[in-house]
């Protein structure tokens, strides 16, 4: 297993996340005509629209909403790439963007895949974890959870969030890390966080299609009362992630309904 390990490790150190190609742009003198919109969105109402055979320029394409930002007359507008299937310079591109699109998911499910395979490497910082604990002076850690008790009462927190983490997998990939207490005197079956990501300029890290630092968690595990859990999320699209705040979106109580806090509950990593 350790040799397997070893193999993969110094194999993913030459894998490489596909890059997305950029659009050239194209000057187009046959165009059929289609609808021109303000933004890239397919709801978004309609500004003109732009005649047969109209010179346009197709400058970019928008990956997240599948259009083509076009110059009409000197206007910079938006138009639905399903209106370009007749010109080949521009399905070109598209075809190469498609392709490295999926090349790219692709990518990111086989590491999923192959992380499965080998959860034994991801255990190492729940091992740290603990060994660092046991160093404690055992009436700290109890004076501490006393203060912990309290403020997460005040909030009617179901959970008291004890630490939250950065780590980073075998592939360098990083690692959101949440361990909580359950002292809702229920059992809880799952339970919601949002995410936010940071680099250590504290600026936000946004995925990289998505445009946005928030990653949403879940866990589906079951934690009685009393009792302690430790979950890990890893933060694909969020690469330069090294500090994170993590808040509490939900709770649900086995067999019973969600619970929503009222307050803001969160924790930050060191």
């Amino acid at each position: 297993m350790r040799t397997l390990i070893l193999i993969f490790i110094s194999f993913c150190g030459f894998c490489q996340v596909p890059e997305i190609p950029k659009f050239n742009p194209v000057v187009i003198t046959d165009f059929n005509g289609a609808p021109a919109r303000n933004n890239p969105i397919i709801t978004s109402n309609i500004k003109y629209w732009i005649s047969p055979n109209a010179e346009i320029i197709a400058i970019d394409y928008e990956i997240d909403s599948k259009f083509i930002k076009v110059v009409h007359q000197k206007d910079t507008v938006f138009v639905y790439y399903d209106n370009f299937t007749k010109n080949l310079v521009v399905q070109e591109q598209l075809n190469k963007i498609f392709n490295a699109e999926k090349g790219r998911k692709k990518y990111y499910e086989n590491i999923i895949e192959l992380e499965k395979r080998y959860k034994d490497s991801l255990n190492l910082v729940k091992e740290e974890k603990i060994k660092a604990i046991e160093k404690k002076d055992l009436d700290d850690v109890k004076n501490n959870l006393k203060k912990l008790l309290i403020k997460y009462q005040s909030l009617g927190s179901p959970f008291i969030f004890l630490d939250a983490i950065v780590s980073h997998n075998s592939i360098g990939i990083p690692e959101a890390n949440l361990t909580a207490h359950n002292i809702s005197g229920k059992d809880i079956d799952a339970y919601e966080v949002s995410i936010l990501c940071y680099d250590n300029y504290n600026r936000p890290v946004n995925h990289y299609l998505y445009k946005t630092n928030v990653f949403e968690g879940l866990s589906q595990q079951l934690v009685e009362p009393s009792n302690e859990t430790s979950s890990l999320w890893t933060l694909y699209g969020y690469e330069n992630t090294t500090k994170i705040t993590i808040i509490l979106k939900s709770v649900h109580y086995k067999g019973k309904n969600a619970w929503y806090p009222k307050n803001k509950i969160f924790i930050k990593s060191e």
